[in-house]
């Protein structure tokens, strides 16, 4: 393609015009910047002399202020001493010796009411008599007690001889003013006491006004607010003392403020500066002036040396240009030779160019360019003018059609610079260079890349990428919110810093020879984050190669595994440790006292495994519920951490029972002390669900080595030594002893063989008569239950029946008797026998199950028997802990027609007032009661309260363990309605009371049984 035709000649010369056009102004800009910088020092110049004169007059006011002050205050002490001297002499010593301290002054005075002076430092004022004309002009001040008058040049007074002054230390001129006149009369009136004439020394103030203006050329004047002039430190002002000057520069503004300056034309001197202050006190007013011709007489002299070196340097300025000038015009026409063949290499070079190139015109057409140059897509006319007018660069991804073999848009990147074409005859008008690169490939790539950096900086798990030196270079955002740095704390730092310091040297040297080998390593690894919370993790780490086979990159992905370590101590911890109390579990106890046998055994120790048992557990949970019991587990579980060391070792074995491990007790004693401090805790009163809960604790001591030196047997002896407690009254400690394992092992038989007792159809029941003590008559029979223990015998219920209850067996075996006592009355009925009820002992557990109420309905109603036909014993314990549920299952037996009765009444605490609330039919009156009848003592009185108050209840009563004939006379004469016992008879069989039944129907036997 061709280029563009060169411009005119004219076109190429206005550059160097412009270059002369520029040098002028900028020769002309530099003088009005002189001119101004100029100004502006003469300016602040006078503001540094304005201030200068303020500051003379600030400061010269305060002196004369002060002195005056002074002044006045030495007259005011100096009036009533004068007043007090009845003889002239004694006053003109007064004077004379104030004036002597009194520098300001030249001589004082006393007036008389006349007018004449009747006392004075100088002898030769005595008789005078003041000029009335200058008194009369003075200023009061302070209540017209001090006035100040106008100044007396030449002669001290209107006839007296002329004063020496002193000497003002002025040695430049003379002194011709004498002395400034001030009066002060106490109390401002004359006719009350004496008046003081002090003539004041002017040149007191000019010497000090003279000291501060010491290097400026100016001046200070004190008037009057009248305007008449006081004195002056210009000397041609003598001759205007006490005249009033006109057109003084504060008459006009002293109205409006207190202090001002401004500039004064002096004829004399021309215009000057000045400053004016009132005082605050005194009716005078200080100006100080200087001549602005003064002040500014540095600044002229700068001006001149200015105006000297500038001229020159601007005329020098516009030579060099011009010849710059000629020496550019001959250079471009050198160069315009060289345009055409410039021209052909460029479009040798774009034609060799792999991308596609152009050369942009004024319009945006294509001037010169290749063959890879696609002429679309068009450029945006906004971009063209930008690009082309204001000279703004062009760089943009623009798509430009389908990619056939990419499956895709193809792109292309439009890249544009403006520029000036050269020409034969000078520049041609700016246009541009344009370049086009197909960015297809990269486009595809910076996408996969972007996708893949979104993909890595929302991952919920944190990645970091590393140089080979092991220096973080990114992170994304899962990371710094993990570990709570920012990205500018961690970039450039090593992965170290994360390190919880948990892992030794040789964890890190396996990681890397893990790398080293194999480029990849992963493992759970312990970190920490910012706050010092410990973080642990999975961390996978990839080493990424170059071409060369050096690694390049390290890529880590970590996974935070904090929950799944806190669920995997949770779940240690619950397989350890009891989940209601917290207190190790009995895996973890046999572990501690495992390892507490290996030390003790090692160091020659003793130690020591308490069992307890809480008594009477069972009956919480029966009659509070389950949720109260397991809060008086939690209660008792810290009361016994209370009692024991840190570090021993509590355990929860189960159920109400705890396990102990005391370490280095030394002694049993030490043991035992610590069961004492065991039962004093655990037996003192809890509060559960707002009631008071008493439980008391059952505990076996077991002592290595003397017991065992295994675990399980110490715990085992600790077990037996606790049933032995238990055995022994409940609420009490006992060291274990050998013989207690045969107890142990009888218990244990026990157990073993109630468990297939019911299969085996190895009970049976035995029926004792319950007798009237009115006639004699059979009224009922108890069943008691039997146990033929193949291995034993024959076993009362006194063998079995409490590890029944302990054991849960207690209710089916419950059942069982329930079924064979309807059997047996339903049988009875059929051999045509009276109807009698038959007494049932019901346990706690069996009482509190829920649906009691209707197994015992069903029962009866299986053998087709009225409610009646039964009667149910519940202890006396049972009916204390009776609440409403207990209550209504109890009125709900009673609506079946069931007999309810209280088995061994007077054994508890119960209330006989407490009863009536209950639907009870009958008390039996404790066998423990019945035994000592015979010795009239207290249990005789007991007796017979009961029964008189179960009377007054409406209640049966009925004596159990009635063995001799006195226990009888003694119930029926006490109006007692019923026994039983073995003066009546023993438990029978059920084919052998019926034929007792049989008997007494008969009229035989009704006395005693056979």
């Amino acid at each position: 393609m061709a280029s563009s035709s060169a411009a005119p000649s004219d076109a190429r010369r206005r550059p160097g015009l412009s270059l002369l056009a520029v040098t002028a102004l900028g020769a002309a800009l530099l003088t009005l910047a002189a001119g101004r910088l100029v100004w502006e020092q003469r300016e602040e110049r006078l503001a540094r002399g304005e201030a200068l004169v303020s500051m003379h007059t600030r400061l010269a006011e305060d002196q004369l202020t002060t002195s005056l002050q002074l002044l006045e205050l030495g007259l005011d002490s100096l009036a009533p001493r004068v007043a007090a001297e009845a003889a002239p002499a004694r006053q003109n010593t007064q004077l004379r010796n104030a004036l002597a301290h009194a520098p300001m002054l030249r001589s004082l005075s006393v007036v008389s009411p006349q007018g004449v002076i009747v006392a004075s430092s100088n002898p030769a004022n005595l008789g005078m008599r003041p000029d009335p004309q200058g008194l009369v002009s003075t200023v009061a001040t302070s209540g017209d007690a001090f006035r100040i008058g106008i100044p007396w040049s030449g002669r001290d007074f209107a006839d007296g001889a002329p004063i020496q002054a002193r000497d003002s230390g002025r040695t430049d001129r003379p002194i011709h003013m004498e002395f400034l006149p001030a009066l002060y009369t106490p109390g401002g009136s004359t006719s009350d006491g004496v008046t003081l004439l002090a003539a004041i020394n002017p040149d007191y103030f000019i010497n000090q006004f003279l000291l501060n203006l010491e290097g400026v050329q100016g001046m200070v004047r004190v008037l009057r607010y009248d305007n008449r002039l006081l004195f002056s430190t210009r000397e041609t002002d003598d001759a205007l003392l006490g005249q009033r000057l006109p057109g003084a520069l504060f008459i006009s503004r002293l109205r409006d403020s207190e202090s001002g300056s401004g500039v004064q034309l002096l004829e004399d001197e021309g215009p000057c500066l000045a400053a004016f202050r009132a005082s605050k006190r005194y009716p005078v007013v200080v100006m100080a002036q200087a001549p602005q011709a003064v002040l500014l007489e540095g600044w002229l002299a700068e001006t001149r040396r200015l105006l000297l070196l500038g001229i020159p340097a601007l005329l020098g300025l516009l030579v060099l240009a011009a010849l710059f000038d000629r020496e550019r015009r001959r250079r471009h026409a050198a160069a315009a030779h060289d345009d055409a063949r410039e021209q052909r290499r460029l479009g040798a070079v774009l034609a060799a160019l792999p991308m596609g190139a152009a050369l942009l015109g004024r319009q945006g057409q294509v001037l010169q360019g290749n063959a890879a140059w696609r002429p679309e897509p068009a450029l945006d006319e906004a971009a063209l003018r930008a690009l082309l007018d204001e000279g703004t660069p062009i760089d943009l991804e623009t798509p430009a059609g389908p990619d056939a073999e990419a499956n895709s848009l193809a792109w292309l990147r439009l890249q544009a610079t403006p520029v000036t074409l050269p020409a034969a005859d000078g520049p041609a008008p700016c246009s541009a260079v344009a370049v086009q690169s197909d960015i297809t490939a990269r486009k595809l790539a910076t996408e996969q890349l972007q996708l893949h950096a979104h993909i890595f900086d929302h991952s919920s798990e944190g990645i970091f990428v590393c140089n080979a030196d092991n220096e973080i270079l990114w992170a994304n955002r899962a990371l710094l919110e993990l570990t709570g740095y920012s990205a500018a704390e961690i970039l450039g730092q090593n992965p170290a810093m994360f390190g919880a310091g948990t892992h030794d040297g040789g964890f890190y040297a396996q990681m890397w020879r893990d790398l080293a080998h194999t480029g990849l390593w992963q493992g759970e690894i312990a970190n920490r984050r910012k706050n010092g919370d410990l973080l642990p993790g999975w961390l996978t780490i990839v080493a990424i190669k170059d071409e060369g086979g050096a690694v390049a990159r390290y890529v880590a992905l970590f996974s935070d595994i904090t929950e799944h370590k806190a669920s995997e101590a949770r779940i240690r911890f619950l397989s350890e440790h009891d989940f209601l109390t917290g207190l190790p579990n009995r895996t973890l106890f046999a572990d501690r006292l495992g390892q507490a046998i290996s030390r003790a055994g090692r160091h020659g120790q003793r130690l020591a495994v308490l069992h307890i048992d809480l008594d009477r557990f069972k009956a919480v949970n029966d009659s509070l519920g389950h949720g109260a019991g397991d809060r008086l587990l939690q209660e008792t579980a810290q009361r016994i951490c209370t009692c024991v060391r840190s570090s021993d070792t509590v355990c929860r074995q189960g159920g109400d029972e705890f396990l102990i491990l005391l370490e280095e007790v030394g002694d049993a004693d030490a043991a035992a002390r610590v069961a004492v401090h065991l039962i004093q805790a655990i037996s003192r009163s809890c509060a559960i669900d707002g009631q008071q809960v008493i439980v008391t604790p059952s505990i076996g001591i077991a002592m290595y080595p003397e017991d065992g030196a295994t675990v399980e047997t110490l715990v085992s002896c600790a077990d037996m030594a606790m049933y032995y407690s238990k055995g022994r009254g409940r609420n009490a400690f006992h060291f274990f002893a050998p013989a207690m394992t045969a107890q142990a092992t009888e218990r244990l038989a026990i157990e073993c063989g109630l468990r297939g007792a019911l299969d085996k159809n190895e009970f049976t029941l035995h029926y004792q008569p319950q007798v009237s003590l009115g006639d004699g008559a059979i009224v009922g029979v108890e069943a008691l239950i039997r146990w033929n223990d193949p291995q034993r015998g024959l076993r009362s219920p006194n063998e079995f029946i409490a590890l029944a209850e302990e054991t849960g067996l207690i209710v089916p075996i419950g059942d069982w008797v329930l079924h064979e006592v309807c059997r047996q009355a339903r049988r009875w009925r059929d051999q045509g026998l009276a109807p009698i009820p038959v007494a049932v002992n019901v346990a706690a557990p069996q009482f509190y199950r829920p649906g009691f109420a209707a197994s015992v309905g069903a029962i009866l109603a299986a053998h087709d028997l009225p409610g009646d036909a039964i009667e149910l014993e519940v202890t006396e314990r049972l009916i204390l802990e009776t609440r409403d549920e207990q209550l209504e299952l109890l009125q709900e037996l009673r609506r079946l027609g069931v007999k309810l009765s209280i088995d061994d009444f007077g054994s508890g605490y119960s209330s006989l007032a407490y009863l009536h609330r209950l639907p009870i039919d009958k008390l039996k009156i404790d066998h423990a009661f019945i035994a000592n009848l015979d010795n009239q003592g207290s249990d005789a009185t007991i007796t017979e309260t009961i029964i008189h108050l179960a009377h007054d209840l409406g209640l049966t009563v009925l004596a159990e363990g009635v063995e001799r004939e006195a226990q009888r006379d003694f119930l029926r004469d006490r109006g007692c309605d019923a026994y039983q016992g073995y003066l009546f008879s023993p438990p029978l069989d059920g084919d052998k009371l019926a034929d007792l039944l049989r008997r007494q129907a008969g009229g035989i036997g009704t006395a005693h049984a056979a």
